[in-house]
């Protein structure tokens, strides 16, 4: 049952999202256009050429912005590299999970002992939506490398500090790939599963802003409560003062899965999700 309840979700929930998976495809296209243009003036300005690869992309599509500081009189400005492809992300999740509640769902809720497998196939489609996603952008950063005859393996110092403010040539292999890929697939998912908690007890609309004014006040403002903050590498404590750990963002990410799997188990199990929509 559950097997077949997981196909069914996947199946539709991917083909139900056929423009908004369009639009992550050409939002990465974007970033890759961005970031070369940038290369290409550097190269112009300091007469050399910059060996960049898929590392050096990938870096600066999920830098975000350091902690705002007012009292040094910067401007604030919204990493919008980052915040786009958190309100893609979340516009993927948005509402298959509600929609579903009225259709193929429904069977499944009405029976007490469906509704655990009904709700686990749905965290197993957002694990998979989210891991797209990310799929997504790597596949479409290395197919944009290889068509313009960039590396994939090669990563430029001066191009990540000049770009990103990164420098990611002291990291270890374990530490490159937990900061780059590891945190933000986790984080993510901590964020979607919340999101689709909020969207199934009030509504999408209320689950997807709620999501982005998280995104919004993140990059504001630094707080190991605002998980938002763990997504961006330059919020990181080796290159930012007073920024998070690895490990202990890995662990409260974790949790917070854990803790919305658990409970929004607890809630479909007790509640009549169905009566309780319907009078809503």
């Amino acid at each position: 049952m559950l097997g077949r309840i997981i196909k069914h979700d996947i199946c539709y929930g991917i083909s139900s999202n056929k423009i908004r998976y369009l639009s992550v495809i050409v939002t990465f296209v974007a970033i890759n256009l961005n970031f070369y243009s940038t290369v290409n003036q550097l190269s112009i300005k300091y007469f050399d050429t910059y060996s960049v690869g898929v590392l050096n992309v990938w870096v600066h599509s999920l830098e975000g912005t350091g902690i705002f500081e007012p009292s040094l009189g910067m401007p604030f400005a919204i990493p919008m590299n980052w915040f786009v492809l958190q309100a893609l992300l979340a516009l993927l999740i948005f509402s298959y999970p509600t929609q579903n509640l009225y259709g193929y769902g429904s069977q499944c809720l009405i029976r007490m002992e469906w509704r655990s497998i009904w709700w686990l196939s749905k965290c197993i489609w957002n694990l998979c939506t989210v891991a797209s996603f990310y799929l997504i952008g790597i596949i479409t950063t290395c197919l944009w490398a290889l068509l313009n005859k960039r590396s994939l393996l090669e990563y430029s110092i001066q191009i990540s500090l000049s770009v990103s403010g990164i420098n990611l040539s002291s990291y270890s292999l374990t530490e490159i790939l937990m900061l780059t890929l590891l945190l933000p697939f986790l984080t993510s998912l901590a964020l979607s599963f919340i999101q689709m908690i909020l969207s199934m007890v009030l509504s999408p609309i209320y689950g997807y802003f709620i999501v982005i004014c998280n995104a919004l006040i993140s990059a504001y403002c630094y707080s190991p409560f605002l998980i938002a903050n763990y997504s961006m590498m330059l919020r990181h404590e080796s290159i930012t003062p007073n920024g998070y750990c690895i490990r202990m963002a890995i662990i409260v990410d974790s949790g917070v899965i854990l803790l919305s799997v658990i409970g929004g188990l607890i809630y479909f199990m007790r509640c009549d999700i169905l009566k309780t929509k319907k009078q809503g």
